[in-house]
């Protein structure tokens, strides 16, 4: 049985931390179940930077002399592992550039993804989010002072209430303090949004975005958001 979210036309009034006396000049008011909310949030510098590509990674990247061709960064892994076991130490050095190029490369594609979720979200664009995001029952999303839902089709109704309440889009989304971290095929990114409309300002949320890469793309499973103090 598909379940389905609620929706009232009325927005059922809901208690507020007596710490976030801010939320309440929201023009959004939620219509999610209430979560605690993050009280701190830890300033680090940009750690992304931008791909350098090496030129063994242009079209391929081939593994010792056996013309192997390898295009991930686990198999990478496995290689550099079995050169530096044989002492092979001119392929493990070009293995490992190898390795460091892909990595750089993913780590440029998490948040190109990145950068999607949120051009969708500032627009208020349903057909992008959906694009956006992976598909199955282990995706899930927390908007800010709410709690968890689970599953793609409640995560896509949830973003149905966002993009449909009473403000115009496009909203001014501003990143902050933005740091992207890539293993294999996960990744995810932090950042401290601030999140205005026009003439109204929602305050800041701390987010943590979680991608994982599924038919040579990377799309987003987790989305995390929660109220930030000033």
């Amino acid at each position: 049985m598909k379940m389905a979210l609620r929706l009232s036309p009325v927005v059922m009034p809901i208690r507020k931390p007596p710490f976030l006396s801010f939320i309440a000049r929201s023009p959004m008011p939620s219509v999610f179940p209430m979560s605690p909310t993050t009280r701190s949030f830890a300033s680090e510098e940009l750690c992304c930077h931008n791909s350098t590509r090496h030129p063994s990674m242009l079209a391929k990247v081939k593994s010792g002399e056996t013309g192997e061709t390898t295009f991930d960064e686990p198999t990478l892994q496995r290689e550099l592992e079995k050169a530096i076991e044989e002492e092979d130490y001119n392929r493990a050095a070009k293995l490992r550039d190898d390795l460091r190029a892909v990595h750089e490369d993913s780590k440029a594609a998490v948040m190109s993804a990145n950068a999607g979720f949120y051009r969708a979200f500032r627009n208020g664009d349903l057909a992008a989010m959906r694009s956006i995001w992976s598909q199955g029952d282990n995706v899930y999303i927390v908007h800010p002072g709410a709690g968890r839902i689970s599953g793609y089709e409640m995560v896509m109704e949830s973003w149905d209430v966002v993009c449909g309440a009473e403000h115009e889009f496009p909203i001014q989304i501003d990143l902050k303090n933005v740091e992207v971290h890539v293993r294999g095929d996960a990744g995810y990114v932090t950042c401290l949004e601030i999140v205005k409309t026009r003439g109204n300002n929602w305050g800041k949320q701390v987010a943590t975005n979680v991608f994982e890469k599924v038919g040579g793309r990377w799309l987003m499973c987790i989305h995390h958001a929660s109220h930030m103090l000033d």
